[in-house]
């Protein structure tokens, strides 16, 4: 996207900037952030490059250059709205810029809307490899999208405030090159929490993703009318298209937690069970997920405050595909991320959207297996894994830091298996300072991939940020 194809963008800043001066209580901010990152190979190392919002594609050196404008929200208000807009240049990019969020939200009290491009909200300090969220990361660019949310748990009439629930409701857009264009995705997830003491309660959630509509490569127009929206948000087949399975890519996940406080201490024992058709929803493809246990200890004194271990299984998939009980219909072969129509698979400008642990075809590998869509390109290489993954971070006055370290096993995917299993080692340590009064900041960060999945690289980063308040 260059500057001269960006007249919306421009003349969405210049308005809302206007506005806020004029109207808005809270202050702006004007942010500038120039960062590279540089590696011993042509391959950044995965950390330095995953869970980055798609900043860094992965060839060294990378070079980028960010401009944030925006209004914050307020916490104390029942009735706030915030904005953001956020260009980047780099060189991943092909040296042009192009726009990374760009947003405008309402909230009254716990309801908020939004709509535009916007990042994920960082939780558990930056350390997990999922964000919290196996589905949906923080490792591919923002897509466009209009969410509603209730963002605080709400309790349940006549429950006394021993079942509260929260949850959103998305709908966006995958506007890349892809084999679908402009495949549209819907996303709704609801999150119960169980109990009302302060000290322990349990939270059970299930969310939905759906890749639907679009455009196809080789089928051309897909459903996408009201009747089959209103088909894909209930998970039924089609009338006239995908008349035996579900219209659309469904992709699930059911969340299970449980959270103890106590002294400022918050431990947390998590699992997600993720699922891409009904044996997945009926747990035939057990024990695949993720499962986890995180520990705050709400200190800030250096040591490390925040701690996290993450364990994938992938490998079962409801076994290779085969038919059910009666002889019918084929189960089995889940192949987590891909699909059979929307070939592209769960990924966005080439990142995955969830787990980075979840590889992409490179194009021109996915081009040896199909030529046929030369002018698509490939879903996900790598969906049978193993993984281990640890984190913590800590901070004390103005330093923060952060470390992650993963061990995967990979063994590619049932209907194209790697030769032997894969194993990969990826390893980040980052340091931050942070001046005083919050208007400076200085990143750096060394990384390093030692395996078969990536080539063996060191590398380093360095990010240096100027806020600005008005």
């Amino acid at each position: 996207m260059t500057f001269k194809h960006n007249y919306s963008f421009v003349f969405f800043v210049v308005f809302s900037l206007l506005h806020t001066i004029c109207y808005g209580q809270k202050k702006n901010y004007f942010n500038v952030e120039v960062g590279g990152a540089a590696a011993t190979s042509n391959f950044i190392p995965f950390w330095l490059q995953s869970n980055q919002h798609g900043d860094f594609t992965g060839g060294s050196p990378a070079f980028l250059s960010r401009f944030t404008l925006g209004k914050p929200e307020s916490n104390t208000n029942n009735f706030d709205w915030s904005w953001k807009a956020s260009g980047i240049y780099s060189n991943a990019n092909q040296n042009r810029f192009r726009a990374d969020e760009l947003f405008a939200a309402v909230r009254l009290d716990a309801l908020s809307f939004s709509i535009g491009k916007q990042r994920e909200k960082t939780f558990f300090g930056g350390i997990s490899s999922t964000n919290g969220n196996i589905l949906f990361s923080q490792n591919a660019r923002p897509f466009p999208a209009f969410k509603l949310e209730l963002n605080r748990y709400v309790d349940v009439p006549l429950t006394k405030g021993w079942l509260s629930f929260k949850g959103h409701w998305r709908e966006g857009i995958l506007n890349d090159s892809r084999y679908v264009k402009n495949t549209l995705v819907h996303n709704k997830f609801i999150l119960l929490k169980w109990g009302k003491s302060s000290i322990f309660h349990l939270e059970t959630g299930l969310e939905h993703f759906v890749q639907w509509g679009g455009d196809s490569f080789s089928r051309g127009a897909l459903p996408q009318g009201f009747k089959d929206y209103l088909r894909i948000i209930s998970g039924r087949e089609g009338k006239t298209f995908e008349t035996i399975n579900a219209l659309g890519n469904h992709i699930g996940n059911y969340h299970i937690n449980a959270h103890w406080k106590r002294s400022g201490h918050h431990l947390k024992l998590f699992i997600q069970h993720f699922f891409e058709d009904r044996s997945g929803r009926e747990w035939d493809n057990w024990p695949d997920g993720l499962y986890g246990i995180s520990w705050d200890r709400g200190k800030s004194d250096g040591y490390p405050c925040k701690l996290i271990y993450e364990f994938y299984f992938s490998k079962n998939q409801s076994g290779p595909l085969h038919n059910d009980e009666t002889g019918g219909i084929l189960s089995g072969d889940d192949d987590y991320f891909s699909h059979g129509i929307y070939r592209s698979g769960w990924k966005y400008f080439g990142r995955t959207i969830g787990s980075p642990f979840f590889k992409p075809y490179p194009y021109k590998d996915f081009e040896t297996i199909d030529t046929s869509l030369r002018n698509g390109d490939g879903g996900i290489e790598n969906s049978r894994l193993v993984a281990h993954h640890v984190g913590f971070s800590g901070n004390w006055e103005n330093w923060s830091y952060r470390s992650m370290a993963s061990w995967t096993l990979n063994w590619g995917r049932f209907q194209d298996p790697y030769s032997s299993r894969k194993d990969q080692f990826s390893f980040l340590t980052e340091m931050i300072w942070e001046s005083k009064n919050g208007d400076f900041e200085i990143r750096t960060a060394l990384a390093i991939d030692r395996g078969d999945l990536y080539p063996n690289s060191f590398g380093g980063m360095l990010k240096v940020i100027r806020n600005f308040n008005f």
